[in-house]
């Protein structure tokens, strides 16, 4: 829903799992055409990313590499106008982030992170810049999964 209709067209995942965020930004372009978008996963877990081995889009790019090394690669003006998501599951991949993000002075127009608590680098990020911020909890109600917040940010 943000990007289709923020019209943001970069997006950067950390941590993919499976791959269910380009996996249904993939069915949305197969239902229309014109929705543009760039979205590049990345994972350390070559295992990971089951979702999307197979998939037709040019748009869909996955890497299998370390975090730490593949954001240096990126320039800054790109991740500035992007959707960047968080969902590495791993302290120090988080704290590499929002560590490099903030050092760098780049500060996406959008941030999602399923790691937003009080104390978390996402939290912490959001709260000294300028971003309005929600959390949203995400309940199973056949109690299979305890309940997973998000964090959604937007730049002011």
């Amino acid at each position: 829903s943000l990007v289709k209709n923020q019209k943001i067209h970069s997006i950067f995942e950390f941590g993919i799992d499976q791959g269910r965020i380009g996996y249904l930004l993939n069915d949305i372009k197969s239902k229309d055409e014109s929705f543009d978008f760039k979205y590049t996963g990345v994972e350390n877990n070559p295992r990971k990313g089951i979702l999307l081995k197979d998939s037709k889009f040019k748009n869909i790019e996955v890497v299998f590499r370390n975090l730490e090394e593949y954001l240096l690669e990126i320039p800054g003006d790109i991740l500035k106008d992007s959707l960047i998501i968080s969902s590495t599951h791993e302290i120090n991949s988080e704290k590499f982030l929002f560590d490099y993000l903030n050092s760098n002075k780049i500060f996406p127009k959008y941030l999602v992170s399923d790691e937003c608590s009080k104390d978390s680098e996402y939290t912490k990020f959001v709260e000294n810049h300028n971003y309005t911020s929600a959390v949203i909890p995400f309940e199973d109600p056949n109690k299979f999964l305890d309940t997973i917040y998000l964090g959604i940010s937007k730049l002011n």
